[in-house]
């Protein structure tokens, strides 16, 4: 398996740091993170870039950071973990899946709380809980969703597995004396060729009718 696209939650004490992380490795598909404080807010929303010189302009090859809608993507992934049936909209574990890992997956709960007189749903988890797992389900729910815009949905997973099988058929061809090469394969090369965008036609008096 080959990764794609990588997450990094770029809130908390380290944000320059991480933004520098991303910002190396924005051609290897790093893309930068941050939970939003909206609740039901989109599953990922448009990148916005957040690198930016003295005077106010937007770096060449800065940092877009996604902002991850987690209330939306965590009622997913619930309403996924009642199903009882496998196939899509399902979510299927491992052998490996542990006792601790599935507590962690499903230690938050909805709590009602009153906000200006208004009561509202928040996620709240027990005291001592861990819930890495389910803070990891959400980010790679949000990062299918950014892989999602870049094919069509109908046919994504059948483009996926023919260009991964294209790539690694290349990455196995024998060398000069006989022997398989082991070729690393990049994300560069498992991506979709970009979209080329054509200049809208100029409006004037003659066109706009």
């Amino acid at each position: 398996m080959t990764a794609r696209y990588c997450g990094v939650d770029t809130g908390g004490h380290f944000t320059q740091e991480a933004y520098e992380f991303c910002r190396a490795r924005v051609r290897d598909g790093v893309v930068a993170l941050k939970g939003s404080s909206i609740r039901s807010a989109p599953a990922l929303s448009k990148g916005k870039k957040v690198d930016v010189n003295s005077r106010g302009r937007i770096i060449k090859g800065g940092v877009t950071l996604y902002l991850v809608g987690g209330d939306t993507l965590k009622r997913t992934i619930y309403a996924r973990l009642k199903k009882d049936n496998a196939g899509p909209g399902s979510i299927h574990f491992g052998q490996n899946a542990t006792e601790e890992y599935l507590k962690g997956l499903t230690c938050e709960r909805l709590v009602p709380r009153s906000v200006k007189g208004f009561q509202v749903l928040e996620w709240q988890k027990p005291n001592g809980a861990r819930n890495e797992p389910l803070d990891l389900a959400v980010y790679c729910l949000a990062v299918l969703d950014l892989v999602k815009r870049r094919y069509n949905r109908a046919t994504m997973w059948d483009q996926l597995a023919s260009a991964t099988e294209a790539i690694n058929h290349e990455a196995s061809k024998h060398d000069d004396n006989g022997e398989k090469t082991d070729h690393p394969v990049s994300s560069q090369q498992l991506r979709p060729a970009l979209r080329s965008r054509q200049p809208a036609p100029r409006r004037n008096f003659t066109t706009s009718w």
